[in-house]
């Protein structure tokens, strides 16, 4: 009504203020004008990149994408096959959401996905490369997680080759999100000279944005500048050797902790075990600490001994 004058007097400003408001709480109709705004420059400083944001989210989240809802209940239910089926579906046709769901349906349920191979079923491999390029899907459509998880899976080689320089990319393209964890890999990445220039000083600014974007990361991003002041002060030092070999020894304590800790037998075991050493360590302290007993003579924190006379 605002903003064509119906009943009130016509103010852009004020149907601006109104769409953004009604956009906030999930509106198509407020994304749609709010699109057209920008689209045209009226009451919104023209900005065609915006307008097609906003037309995109119209498309992908209107009412009339009943595959989504679909997809959505089967997945409730407990039905993972018809709901990947149906968000596979969608992602041919474009949609970012869909293309994202379809990808993490594929990483978490694995065999549950009923994903359809070459020869029957997908094998591991399949899964991992239909996972991959849903999400690179997603990554061209200014998904941060999706490009994220592209540059993880060239990093560590998961359904594709290892690629350091493609991972550098997509961290970049997370990255330029304001994505916390991809300015972090960049860091280590230039830290360790892995597909990106060695530098340290980059690698210091990129840990730094990290955590000024994300105060959580403050745990991880310490112990990183740590390693950089280690590697610049002790360049040919034991610690730098020690810290280059931590990815290499994490992944078998990380088997390790799973194969032996995480049994059930064993966590007791070893629960008990500590629960033990506990208990026998206050008790020595205690009785290190204890006060003499009613009767006895305290001994004297420092005794004299009785001298021997001294001749004349």
């Amino acid at each position: 009504m605002y903003l064509k004058g119906i009943g009130v007097k016509k103010d852009v400003k004020i149907a601006c203020k109104y769409f953004i408001l009604a956009a906030n709480a999930g509106q198509p109709k407020a994304f749609y004008q709010l699109a057209k705004m920008f689209h045209t420059g009226v009451g919104l400083k023209k900005s065609l990149q915006m307008a097609t944001a906003l037309y995109k989210l119209v498309a992908e989240r209107g009412p009339w994408s009943s595959l989504s809802r679909w997809a959505l209940e089967s997945y409730l239910k407990g039905d993972v096959g018809k709901a990947f089926f149906l968000y596979s579906r969608m992602a041919e046709l474009g949609y970012e959401v869909a293309q994202s769901n379809a990808a993490w349906i594929l990483d978490k349920y694995g065999e549950r996905s009923m994903c359809m191979g070459e020869s029957e079923f997908c094998t591991d491999a399949e899964r991992h490369q239909r996972a991959h390029s849903l999400w690179w899907q997603a990554s061209e459509q200014g998904n941060e997680h999706a490009a994220l998880l592209i540059g993880d899976a060239y990093y560590y080689g998961r359904g594709t080759e290892r690629d350091y320089h493609r991972a550098a990319e997509a961290y970049m393209h997370a990255k330029s999100q304001s994505n916390a964890q991809a300015m972090f890999n960049l860091g280590y990445m230039h830290e360790h000279g892995q597909g990106l220039p060695f530098d340290l000083h980059l690698a210091k600014r990129y840990y730094d944005q990290a955590l000024e974007i994300d105060p959580a990361a403050k745990l991880p991003v310490t112990l990183a500048l740590t390693s950089l002041w280690i590697r610049k002060n002790y360049a040919d030092g034991f610690l730098v050797h020690l810290i280059d070999s931590l990815p290499e020894f994490y992944p078998k304590v990380e088997v390790w902790v799973e194969d032996v800790l995480m049994e059930e037998g064993n966590a007791t075991i070893l629960t008990l075990f500590a629960c033990l050493l506990t208990v026998l360590y206050l008790r020595e302290r205690n009785r290190r600490h204890a006060v003499p007993a009613a009767g006895e003579v305290a001994v004297p924190h420092n005794p004299i001994e009785h001298a021997a006379p001294v001749p004349n």
